[in-house]
Order: structure tokens, then sequence, then C-alpha cells
């Protein structure tokens, strides 16, 4: 009498192993021999087939199918009925299989691989693909007429080659020399991934040229003060975000490079809000309640989203969702982005984007770009020690502890994640909190801005508390 896969599931181990007859039939009605389970001690279960010679491993139960190893058994008996041994003819099976995978592995080109990259990785996953397609491009393809790696088989390519590479371009450009070390690595992980016959260890020991060290940078109030009202006196009546270079006068004096009024705006809500530049660059006016005074960042807009994993049925798994972030909009913020929805309409370019695109060829179709800001803080340092968009964020933060803002608040408002017990217990969203605390800094900030911020020293402020004790 045949098994059936619930008897198989319900066979249970035994101190030492033993084996189970599969009946088997053809199409005919004719029993096939050979069919047998092993079970072992520790559970598994393997089918085999014994008729004559040495048994043949078909698979192990339940990832081959009861279905699936009848076939097998059938397939099996017919190769003998032709005179030809199923073991062998199974080890020249995988030898052929074997070779077609390594002359497919030797034929891939760095191109070939970076287009599926592009394709499954990329624009499905990335959180910049725009930025991760110009660095592939530029850094590791290169262009048809000067190829770097574009026509390279992928299997020909060596940590020395990457070495190489990483440090022609360290000469020039050292953040992005670093930036092509992590896009190298990705590349062939995802490779190796995908079933291409590549070494992910290969590229394992890459390290980058240039270490970067975590910034500390934080403006102080003087600086603070400065750096607003030199983003006033630099702000053109351009509306797009380009920046347009400085020029030398007649007399030789130089002048600052000109900034436009999105960028401008831009960097000053990066210092209001304390938000990260991707995710304020990525707004779209639907994510912004102006009535509400609220900005909702969508949880593929965040840094720290994680990519959804979709279940069989197409299903959002929602244990593995993150959700959005909720940045609640000072006075100071309004103001500045009914400026910047104002200055769009008069210039006849309105966008779904907050801050979309100055590029005449996808004007107001996209995004603006991150080295928008980057480029605008490198050009215009308005006579400060060296900062950058992130600084400002940084300066935010920093301020709001000086307030004495409680620390929990203030990192609810950086949306970083609360560790230890408090990231098992506390599930409160702050959302009150987040307001009362970037409205404190916002009258902080025009407080600075306005020369009348009263900044007392914690050892003034700790002694204070001692005497109302």
């Amino acid at each position: 009498m045949a098994l059936t896969t619930t008897q198989i599931k319900a066979l249970k181990p035994k101190a030492e192993r033993y084996d189970v007859s599969i009946p088997c039939e053809d199409g005919e009605g004719n029993p096939v021999p050979g069919g047998q389970l092993r079970i072992y001690p520790n559970g598994r279960k393997v089918f085999r087939d014994r008729n004559n010679g040495d048994p043949i491993t078909i698979g192990p139960f339940p990832a081959i199918t009861l279905s699936t190893f009848h076939d097998r058994l059938k397939e099996n008996n017919k190769l003998r009925g032709r005179g030809i041994d199923p073991k062998e003819h199974q080890k020249q099976q995988k030898i052929a299989t074997d070779r077609a995978k390594a002359a497919a592995a030797a034929a891939l080109t760095v191109e070939q691989l970076a287009a599926e990259f592009v394709a499954e990785y990329v624009r499905k996953r990335h959180k910049d693909p725009g930025q991760c397609e110009r660095l592939l491009n530029a850094e590791i393809l290169g262009t048809e007429v000067k190829p770097k790696w574009r026509y390279r088989k992928v299997s020909e390519l060596t940590l020395r080659d990457a070495v190489l590479l990483t440090r022609a371009i360290d000469e020039r450009a050292p953040a992005v020399a670093n930036d092509t070390v992590s896009l190298i690595k990705k590349l062939w992980r995802f490779g190796a991934s995908q079933g291409h016959d590549i070494d992910a260890k290969e590229m394992a020991d890459l390290e980058k040229q240039n270490p970067e060290e975590p910034r500390e940078r934080a403006l102080d109030v003087d600086e603070i003060r400065k750096l607003w009202t030199s983003l006033d006196e630099l702000r053109s009546t351009q509306p797009g975000g380009t920046l347009k270079k400085g020029r030398e006068d007649r007399r030789g004096t130089r002048e600052e490079p000109r900034l436009s009024r999105a960028v401008a705006i831009g960097l000053k809500l990066l210092l209001v809000t304390a938000q990260r530049r991707g995710e304020l660059l990525k707004a779209r006016w639907s994510d912004i309640d102006l009535d509400k005074k609220l900005w909702t960042i969508p949880e593929a807009h965040l840094k720290t989203a994680k990519k959804r994993r979709k279940k069989a049925d197409g299903a959002d798994d929602e244990n593995r969702r993150e959700k959005a972030h909720r940045v609640p909009l000072s006075e100071l913020a309004i103001e500045l982005l009914r400026e910047l929805k104002d200055e769009q309409a008069k210039q006849n370019r309105e966008s779904a984007y907050v801050f979309p695109t100055a590029h005449s060829k996808r004007r107001g179709d996209a995004s603006m770009e991150e080295k928008s800001l980057t480029r605008a803080a490198a050009r215009n340092q308005c006579g400060l020690e060296h900062w950058t968009p992130h600084d400002l964020r940084r300066t935010a933060a920093t301020h709001m502890n000086r307030l004495g803002i409680n620390f929990i608040w203030v990192e609810k408002v950086l949306n970083h994640k609360l560790q230890g017990m408090l990231k098992v217990y506390n599930k409160h969203p702050y959302e009150d909190e987040k307001r009362a605390a970037l409205d404190q800094w916002a009258s902080e900030l025009q407080r600075i801005v306005a020369g009348e911020s009263n900044i007392v020293a914690l050892g003034e402020r700790h002694a204070a508390k001692q005497t109302a004790a």
C-alpha cells in the first residue's frame, strides 16, 4: 500500500537510523522498485533509490515532495531499461551543469552585473537610486569611450584591481573613493546572492583609503547668527536649486557665489527642524500639513527604513514595517515653507516636491539632489570654520540639550531609536513633547538671530538649582 505525505510526516525517529519502503507504480500500473525513505535519529528524512547497484540519494523530505520522488524513480527506471546507469547519468548531468555555470560566470561582464544590480536592487531598495547609479557609471563602469570596468569580466577582477581603482579616485576625491569602496563590495555581494559564480569574499578586504571619523562640529550661538544672516544676504532671486559661481569684480575682489532661494531656505530648515538632508529634500507638499503644522516623513524616505518584505500573497509583513516619522512644525518652519510655496507659485513652477530640481530636462518632476546643499555649504562657508549641512542637524540637537530639553524628547525629534530597556518598554510616541521641543528651539533660534539669546552656563544653572533646593 502506497504511503501518503501525511503518513511520511508521522514517521518518528528511532535510536538508530532505519529505512521504509516507498511503493511506486509507472503509468501502466506496473510496480517501480527501489523506492526508500531513510529516517535518521535526528528526525531527518531522505528519499533514496535502491534498485540495483549503489543507492542513489534523491533528496531530503519535504524539500523533495513525494510526487517528485515518484517521478525521479520512474525516470531512473526508464534509464535502466535503456542500459544507462542512473547514478552515472546524474553525475554527468552535474558536470554539464557546472561547466555551463562556469562558462556563464567567465563571460559575465561588470556591465551586465551592474545592469541587474540597478534593476533588482538599486531602483527597488536603495535610498538614493539616482546617486548610486551616477557613482556606478562614473567611477566603476566608466563611459563607452573611456571605460573603466565596464567591459571587464567579473571573474578576472581581483582585490588588487579594486585597490588600484579606488586609489586613483582618492587622489582627486577622497569621499568619492570611500563611497566607491562600499559600492564595489555591495555589487559583489549582490552578484553572489543572485546565484552568479562570484566570490563575494574577493572584495571583502577592500578598505577605504581614508577612514571617515565621526564629525563633532556644532555651530555656536555667534556662528548660527552669522550663518543665518549670511544666507539672507547671499540669497538670489533664482528659485531653483542650482548654485551660481562667484566671480571677480573690476577691482579683482572675489564675490561670494549666490544661492538660490530654495537652497538658502533648505539650509535654514535643516537647522529649524533638525532632520536629515535627504529626508528634507525628498519631501512632497502632500507630506506637509501647514494648517496642522505637521510634516510626515514616509517610511520609504527614512534613512533607517528597511525594505518591506512581502508575504507570498502580496500582503505587507506588519511585523517588519517601520512607522513614518512625524515632525511637528514650528511657526518659524511654517514661515519658511510658506515663503518657498509662494515663490514657486510666483515663478509658475509649482511642483509635487517641496524642493524640486532646477535641471531644465527634469524641472519639477524630481526632487533636488542632496549635493545641491553640500555644494552650497562647501562654497559658502560664510566666514565660519568648515561646516556641512549635517552639522546643522547636530547643531540643533546640541542647543536643544543646552536649553535643558529632555534628552529623550531630543532623541525622538532626531528619530533616533531608544536603546536598552527603554526600547523594549517605552512605546510612547512623544508627539506633544516633540512639538514642545521644536517650538522652544525655534524661539531660541529667533532670539539668537536677533542677538537676544540668553545663555546660562551649566555651572551657573547647577548653582541656581542648588540654591532653589
